[in-house]
Parts: structure tokens; sequence; C-alpha cells
């Protein structure tokens, strides 16, 4: 005896086909390749306009940003969908320039007597020398003002981390927003970043 299954409708065959492809060509369209798949560090973002790649946190979502200085481009990082604070929790900029000339031209840090140092909102902060794939760079963390939609403003309340990487001919800026909860994640990102080549 033999059983005649019904075949799934065609329509359905035709969305489970496409989906796949319109999703990767959508993602090609905005300069984001999947690479690999979530894991608990975070998805691997690849993003082409701006030549690097890093883990992106989970739940997380990534921007362009809505202005950057001249010379720079950028991307603005923040939890997805669960943030009522209108500012990006991380930002990362990226420009043409050495390790010396990023910082020289960053307008927080300075050179004392041989050493980088970062200012603060109330004090200063020296900051490390970090390295990474194929990249060196410099870090500190120092005091800077917060903004919370419900309590407002807060001078000298956060502490804004900056990491500044470098291969050599191009820069990449690593910032937050002053909130202790995005340090972990910018250190996350920073000990995944790799400029393409």
């Amino acid at each position: 005896m033999t059983h005649d299954f019904p075949s799934p409708p065609k329509a359905n065959m035709t969305r489970t086909h496409l989906y796949p492809a319109l999703l990767l060509a959508t993602l090609a369209a905005t300069g984001i390749t999947p690479t690999c798949a979530a894991t608990n560090n975070g998805q691997l973002s690849r993003d082409t306009r701006l030549q690097i790649e890093f883990r992106l946190p989970a739940h997380w979502e990534k921007r362009a940003c809505r202005y950057a200085e001249e010379g720079m481009q950028c991307l603005e990082l923040r939890p997805h969908k669960q943030r009522t604070n209108p500012d990006p929790a991380i930002t990362i900029y990226v420009k043409d320039a050495s390790l010396d000339e990023a910082l020289s031209s960053h307008i927080l840090f300075e050179k004392r007597e041989g050493r980088w140092i970062k200012n603060g909102r109330v004090g200063e902060s020296a900051a490390s020398p970090i390295a990474g794939k194929r990249w060196i760079g410099i870090e500190a963390a120092a005091s800077c003002g917060i903004s919370d939609p419900e309590t407002g403003f807060h001078a000298g309340a956060g502490t804004c981390y900056t990491a500044i990487l470098s291969n050599g001919p191009r820069s990449a800026i690593i910032e937050t927003d002053g909130f202790e909860s995005t340090l972990e994640f910018a250190e996350r990102i920073k000990n995944s970043f790799r400029f393409l080549e």
C-alpha cells in the first residue's frame, strides 16, 4: 500500500529559498558581511565601508554615524531596542592616520614628558600601550559628563574609555558614552578588532 503525501506549497518553497538571498543582498548593500554564527562573545561583524572587523555584542545594532569630523568615517553601536538614551553607547571612528597623528589630533590626549595622558572632566589618566591583531595602540579611561533622559546631565559622573588602534597608515578610535555598563563591551570589541587588508 502506498501513501501519497502532499508536496509543500510552491509559494512556501519560494519564500524559503528567496529569504536567504534577499538577506545576503541587503547586507551586502549596507557593507555588512556575515562571517560566522553568533557566539557568547557576539557576532563577527565585517564592515567593508570602513574596512574593519570586530565582534558586535549579542543583541546590539550598528549604523552609520549621524555626523563625523572631516576625514573620518564612523559607526554607532547600541543595545538593540533596549536603550532610552538616544546617544550611541560606543562609537568607532576610522581615519587615514598613524597612531601618533591620531593621538595628536584627539582633543582629550596630550603628550607630556614622552607619555600620553588623557584629560578628563575631573583630573586626568595616564594612557597604557595595547596591541592586537596586526595593530598597536593606546588606551585610557577618564572622567566625563553623562546624560540621562530621566535625571539629566551629570558633569564628571561618568567614565569615558578611549582606545586608539593603528596598523600604521590607518587608525581606529573606540569610545564609550561614559556609562560603566558599556566598558565590558568596548573591551570585547577592542580584543576582537581587526583592520581588513
